[in-house]
């Protein structure tokens, strides 16, 4: 049986994906108006990489005869429905930039399919960061 440890690092990574606001982007998103094909393509790549990681933290936490964590989303990200890609953005960044410490974080469990899942969401993030960066430059400078 895994150790209860690496169970509870998944499902504070878990919780944290929750947090984030990129659920509540994956909600707005036939609201919020991206012009540009590459900024469409950076977003939902940025929302399917938050689901597939949702799905895959809680796979493994079950294999690991563990209890995902209930989701639990901020309350403060329900008016993001009606907002410019703008005024998302830096939010976007700052919500990827809190993932990306919550994944350094983590650190090494142990286990090693926890392991390379930790490290595979992490390079995700860092990867979407550079591409939410590149789109918030072009925002600004447009």
């Amino acid at each position: 049986m895994a150790s209860q440890r690496v169970v509870d690092t998944l499902n504070a990574l878990l919780a944290a994906e929750f947090a984030s606001i990129l659920p509540r982007i994956r909600q707005s998103d036939p609201f919020v108006s991206l012009s540009a094909a590459d900024d469409r393509a950076a977003a939902q790549g940025l929302m399917q990489d938050n689901e597939r990681h949702e799905g895959d933290l809680s796979k493994l936490i079950m294999e690991l005869r563990g209890a995902p964590v209930s989701p639990a989303f901020d309350i403060d990200t329900t008016s993001y429905h009606y907002v410019t890609l703008e005024y998302l953005v830096p939010q976007i960044i700052q919500s990827v930039q809190g993932l990306i410490a919550a994944y350094t974080a983590a650190g090494a469990t142990g286990h090693t399919k926890a392991d390379a899942l930790i490290t595979r969401n992490l390079a995700d993030y860092q990867r979407q960061l550079k591409s939410l960066e590149k789109m918030h430059s072009n925002l600004v400078s447009g």
